[in-house]
């Protein structure tokens, strides 16, 4: 059946990402002792949304919450992303996942939004 992962576990992995660093859903998954990010899609999905409702309300800065927008996704082409999407200044998701990844120093530019893999932190190493 696997590990049992806790919310406060998940949002102390996540509160670890560095500044300036991204970290895959798998490498995450994997940090929190999953087998994959499947294992607790349900739990990252609850803690962002919430983070994604105060920043989109005006309730918290984004020192003040869980930093979602360090976890990307792996594209097949190998090149990490936050977004498949086309986002604009604007959009609420820009405002929640793109602007705080250019506040943090991460070099991206749309239309794809890919990150250099040189930001890739992976949790549990120093």
């Amino acid at each position: 059946m696997g590990n049992v992962i806790d919310q406060e576990a998940l949002m102390n992995v996540i509160r670890a990402i560095p500044r300036g660093k991204v970290t895959t859903y798998g490498l995450l998954a994997a940090a929190l002792g999953a087998e994959s990010w499947d294992q607790i899609a349900w739990l990252g999905h609850s803690v962002c949304q919430e983070t994604a409702a105060l920043l989109l309300a005006g309730g918290a800065t984004t020192d003040a919450v869980v930093p979602c927008w360090r976890i990307v996704g792996e594209l097949p082409s190998g090149q990490l992303s936050p977004t498949t999407d086309p986002l604009v200044p604007g959009d609420p998701l820009y405002r929640v996942v793109i602007q705080p990844l250019l506040d943090d120093g991460i070099a991206i530019a749309p239309p794809t939004y890919e990150i250099p893999r040189d930001y890739l932190h992976h949790p549990g190493h120093h």
